[in-house]
């Protein structure tokens, strides 16, 4: 013979439980058009996510690609030509030559500190580091957004978007 489960405890205070959507004054769920605690600033997807904007064609990301590839292996040079030339045709590749252009204007002011600090001789490694990481992260970022997915390069500015 088995007993059934007790009930459980009654609340003391008689509010109940909420439910965890509510939150904030007066229980309701935050407006439409909100991003929930999952979105990220900007509406971007986290690293190594899908794009959501509309899946881009082969050829927006492959201009991407190139956007990416060439500001690491050129500098800003490329991504300036991809993003003047592709802005108004594509989302994605204006937001991803937006992203390459910002990160190369980045390692340009590295490139001049590095110039400046080669008086004291220490300007040659941090010229050198700066490039290869440019390279690196260039490859990377090009690899991510060939397949379709969004890349975030580290400590970047938006200064053109």
């Amino acid at each position: 013979m088995s007993y059934p489960p007790p009930p459980p405890p009654e609340d003391p205070y008689g509010q109940g439980q909420r439910p965890a959507h509510q939150e904030g004054s007066g229980g309701y769920p935050p407006p439409p058009g909100q991003p929930g605690p999952e979105a990220q600033p900007g509406g971007h997807p986290p690293h190594g996510q899908q794009w959501h904007g509309g899946q881009p064609t082969p050829d927006d990301r492959q201009m991407a690609f190139f956007a990416h590839l060439g500001g690491g292996l050129l500098g800003w040079i490329v991504p300036l030509i991809i993003y003047v030339i592709k802005k108004d045709e594509s989302p994605f590749v204006r937001q991803q030559a937006a992203a390459a252009l910002n990160f190369q204007l980045v390692m340009l002011i590295a490139y001049v500190v590095s110039g400046l600090l080669m008086i004291v001789l220490i300007g040659y490694l941090t010229w050198l580091a700066a490039f290869i990481f440019s390279i690196v992260t260039g490859v990377r970022a090009g690899q991510a957004v060939n397949q379709g997915q969004q890349f975030t390069y580290p400590f970047n500015v938006n200064w053109v978007q």
